[in-house]
């Protein structure tokens, strides 16, 4: 990064790669979907509505989701932009395995985990859309999804309520 003489960043070509604009949704409730099949998703656990400024910027999405299931097995999500899961975001086919954004395990229903990471968005759209994240479990029957608990949730104070956020940020072509 280059500097101008007031000490702020100088951004050559235009501003391209220079940060327009910061969006952040905090989730400090919960979410329940009881039974959710197994290789199905649940409904949206967390969104964020966001328009673009141009469509030849690029958005970077960071997500920090604490998910939880009614049995010992992996969480995993998905990202939905207006409605539609991203397949672009996923892993590779590979048989009859689930492809996902992120994925851990849980080892217990008094457990959650972390899923978290990045996606950078090209050709945003400039209406108002809707960014969202879905979770998915690896049980092979119909379980139980939780978003900022467990499914053991005990009102004691060794039981924990974590947060849950997305954040977007519009990058400049």
């Amino acid at each position: 990064i280059t500097f101008d003489n007031s000490g702020k960043p100088a951004f050559p070509n235009g501003g391209a790669g220079k940060i327009l604009s910061v969006t952040q949704t905090v989730k400090t409730d919960t979410f329940s979907q009881l039974s959710v099949n197994a290789g199905a998703t649940s409904n949206d656990v967390i969104s964020l509505s966001f328009a673009a400024t141009s469509s030849s910027n690029k958005l970077l999405i960071h997500y920090s989701l604490s998910g939880g299931s009614s049995t010992a097995n992996r969480v995993g999500c998905v990202l939905a932009i207006g409605g539609t899961v991203q397949t672009a975001f996923q892993g590779d086919s590979a048989g009859s395995r689930t492809r996902v954004m992120s994925t851990a395990a849980n080892h217990a229903s008094w457990a959650m985990n972390n899923l978290a990471g990045m996606a950078l968005v090209s050709s945003p759209s400039t209406s108002s859309t809707t960014y969202s994240f879905r979770l998915i479990h690896g049980n092979n029957a119909q379980t139980n999804l939780y978003l900022n608990r467990s499914h053991e949730d005990n009102d004691a104070s060794y039981m924990q309520r974590p947060v849950s956020m997305i954040t977007i940020m519009e990058v400049a072509a």
